[in-house]
């Protein structure tokens, strides 16, 4: 019976271990990675301009042309971010010139609504970030 215990002990020991190994091998997620952010595919891209859209009242033409800036501005990032990391000031820039962009195609009381969607959307950004770790 003792003999009984001590396997059973042993086993689960062993299996325990297993278990942490396994939890502390598991990847970590996108904060932890280094390397390439993901570029948002055509469709991401709809959904982030039909987003913009609704919450801006935007008028057919200014969707499309929207629309047009989000996907040129992604294929800049792509372009920039394939041989590595760019440096920060070149993405800030890109960033600057795509809000630019798009704040051109707006009123100006689209404009404010605009700001307030970016700083809204910084912050939501910035709680998930804080809320991985």
């Amino acid at each position: 019976m003792k003999h009984l215990k001590s396997i059973l002990k042993i086993s689960l020991l062993i299996a325990t271990m297993m278990l942490s190994t396994l939890a502390v091998a598991q990847p970590q997620g996108q904060r932890g990675q280094q390397g390439r952010p993901s570029i948002p595919d055509a469709k991401q891209i709809e959904k982030m301009v039909d987003k913009l859209s609704s919450e801006l009242t935007l008028s057919e033409e200014q969707t499309v042309k929207i629309q047009a800036i989000y996907t040129s501005h992604f294929d800049k990032v792509d372009e920039a971010t394939k041989n590595g990391r760019p440096n920060r000031e070149d993405m800030q820039k890109l960033r600057s010139n795509f809000e630019t962009e798009v704040k051109n195609e707006l009123s100006e009381e689209q404009q404010k609504a605009y700001d307030e969607f970016l700083e809204k959307q910084r912050q939501e950004r910035g709680k998930r970030g804080s809320g991985k770790r």
